[in-house]
């Protein structure tokens, strides 16, 4: 960090991806994919100031493409409580939705992921469990269901 105490000038206004405000945590590491990112500067960099939670901001698209929903997702770890913006429209990979454990790492390959990074990045907000959507192709060029048994040891009831 160029400042050692964390608060450069305007850090005020700077965007806080985290619901509660306190809880936030811009020197913690991000490893997405083969990158590894300083909450501070992925923070910084995807989300506007001012963020508010709400559903048309949440699925509003940001600027990597996708949905605030899901950029808050990946800013996950920022939160030392794990409880980003838009956390009430993340997807769950797991049928009992209180055994998903955000914070699990996977090993996808030479790629070590956060459940929250993978699932935020690979699954849609709102996925339903049907024979159609389970057998549709998904973001990574295969079906649903493979997706989902990646994100098995992010169900602690696997």
């Amino acid at each position: 960090p160029c400042c050692t105490d964390m608060a450069p000038k305007c850090s005020a206004y700077m965007p806080n991806p985290c619901e509660n405000q306190g809880a936030y945590n811009p020197s913690q590491q991000l490893t997405i994919g083969a990158d590894v990112l300083g909450c501070s500067v992925f923070v910084n960099y995807y989300l506007p100031a001012g963020f508010e939670t709400a559903e048309d901001t949440c699925n509003a698209t940001g600027t990597m493409g996708t949905t605030f929903t899901a950029i808050m997702g990946l800013a996950m770890p920022c939160c030392t409580d794990m409880a980003p913006k838009c956390s009430a429209y993340m997807p769950n990979p797991c049928e009992n939705q209180g055994a998903y454990n955000p914070s699990q790492q996977l090993t996808i390959g030479a790629d070590v992921l956060g459940c929250s990074v993978f699932v935020n990045y690979y699954l849609p907000a709102g996925f339903e469990t049907a024979e159609d959507t389970c057998n549709a192709t998904g973001t990574m060029g295969t079906t649903f269901t493979a997706i989902m048994g990646l994100a098995m040891p992010c169900c602690t009831d696997m």
